[in-house]
């Protein structure tokens, strides 16, 4: 009876370390029959509220942090987070009816419009009407969520009962960045990510798949070109890239994965109380639970290419500075850089028109949108080292039909605006007037000068 008391002692242990199932292993193991059925009578008491509330206090949010350092200085992050809605919640209940068990829901926003979709998929052998519409309600209802994206629809494919739905996606894009960083979970290393480190990127998309099973996936991908330079010894301070403050966040279980280059190596890796394995180039880092991390700093030898500063060299190809246009124009400017372009950026009076972060450097302008008169078209460049110049001309609207410009010809290569072309005709005038007044001044003193000094008289004759 003594190794049966020793051995319910065992189980109410392991029930307190939640190993529940060994511990009921083991009472099966156990040779004295009666107190081994006693003790499973116990289990079914106290077994199933204890794991409920096991499971009610857990939160099924799973963190993975991949964090690239290229052998061109440049940094790449692609953040996931991984969980069941409500756990994970921006917005959207995934028990929709418009999706539906079978149904997915894929929203990619990058920061160039083109680039940002919607699509709605469904494995249903339903008609494709009644599909679209559901499709369509779904993106109602994401428009709703991200207030001030619009969702314009494209097309549809389908391969055998898998039918799929897109849609463009424009308007305010950092609606979805915003959303991403303040959605739930409020425990998610994404809580890292500021908007001031996402100016700096270059490239960063944000992506939300949404399941009908209730699977959500959040992603996040960045590319900060130019981070680190020259040879020596670097550090990779996670507080100081993501201009973060306080303890590093994070879900229940986070995994971190720093990559370096093949050549360079870890010299070491500070993490607080998170396991940490390091090899040669890579290293993982394991947050668990409730731990406090209050910051990640990797440090590690690599020779990279030495800084950039030089600025993009610009040029507006068309329209002609001092040209006079009308209807929709076409804006092409040539853009060159060593390293590489970033983005290019076109402004109508300081007014932003489309950034670009692929050639060709050209887009279109409905100048009805603007009143009659001068306008500046500005473009501005950035490289991927964050160096950045801009330049600018100016054109006169004209869909009156009337006077072609009050620019002059002769002065359509000078960047004229309309108070210098004011002055200058001023001052044309003065000059004129004066030249004027001083021709007839001249003309004056000449006929006074003839009448105070007239001719001598003829002489005399001679006498005879």
């Amino acid at each position: 009876m003594e190794s049966a008391w020793n051995s319910f002692f065992t189980v109410i242990v392991t029930i307190k370390s939640l190993n529940c199932i060994y511990a009921t292993y083991y009472l099966i193991a156990m040779r004295n029959a009666l107190p081994t059925i006693l003790i499973l009578m116990l289990l079914l008491v106290v077994c199933p509220p204890l794991i409920g509330s096991v499971k009610a206090a857990i939160v099924n949010v799973v963190d993975n942090v991949y964090i690239s350092v290229g052998e061109d200085g440049s940094v790449e992050v692609d953040i996931y987070v991984n969980g069941m809605y409500p756990d994970i919640d921006f917005g959207f209940d995934p028990s929709t009816p418009n999706l539906g068990s079978q149904g997915v829901a894929i929203l990619v926003v990058s920061k160039t419009e083109p680039e940002s979709n919607l699509i709605v998929s469904y494995n249903l052998s339903l008609p494709v009407d009644q599909l679209k519409s559901r499709a369509d309600n779904v993106a109602l209802e994401l428009a709703e969520v991200f207030e001030g994206l619009q969702f314009t629809y494209v097309g549809h494919y389908s391969t055998g009962v898998s039918h799929s739905f897109t849609y463009t996606v424009s308007g305010d894009l950092s609606v979805a960045f915003g959303k991403f960083i303040t959605c739930k979970p409020k425990q998610s290393f994404k809580k890292i990510v500021t908007s001031a480190f996402l100016k700096r990127c270059k490239d960063s998309e944000v992506m939300f798949h949404v399941s009908g099973t209730g699977v959500i996936t959040l992603t996040l991908h960045a590319k900060l070109y130019g981070y680190f330079s020259g040879s020596g010894l670097h550090r990779l301070n996670f507080r100081e890239f993501f201009g973060f403050n306080g303890m590093i966040p994070h879900a229940p279980h986070c995994m971190i994965t720093i990559t370096l280059p093949l050549s360079a190596s870890f010299t070491n890796v500070e993490c607080g109380d998170a396991q940490c394995e390091i090899g040669s180039y890579v290293a993982l880092i394991e947050i668990s639970g409730p731990m406090q991390v209050p910051n990640i700093i990797a440090e590690f030898t690599y020779e990279f290419p030495e800084a950039d500063t030089i600025a993009p060299v610009i040029s507006i190809s068309s329209p002609s500075n001092g040209a006079t246009v009308n209807g929709v124009v076409t804006i092409s400017a040539e853009v060159s850089d060593e390293s590489g372009i970033a983005w290019v950026a076109f402004f109508i009076d300081d007014n932003l028109l489309t950034n670009l972060t692929s050639p060709p450097w050209q887009c279109s302008w409905d100048t009805s949108t603007v009143s009659d008169g001068a306008h500046t078209i500005t473009v501005e460049a950035c490289d991927i080292h964050g160096n950045k110049d801009s330049t600018t001309i100016q054109v006169y609207v004209n869909n009156a039909g009337g006077e072609s410009s009050p620019i002059p010809d002769i002065l359509s290569g000078l960047p004229i605006d309309t108070w210098t072309i004011i002055v200058i005709g001023l001052v044309i005038i003065v000059v004129v007037i004066a030249v004027i007044a001083f021709v007839l001044a001249k003309r004056k003193s000449a006929k006074v000068g003839y009448t105070q000094y007239p001719p001598p008289p003829p002489p005399p004759p001679p006498s005879s």
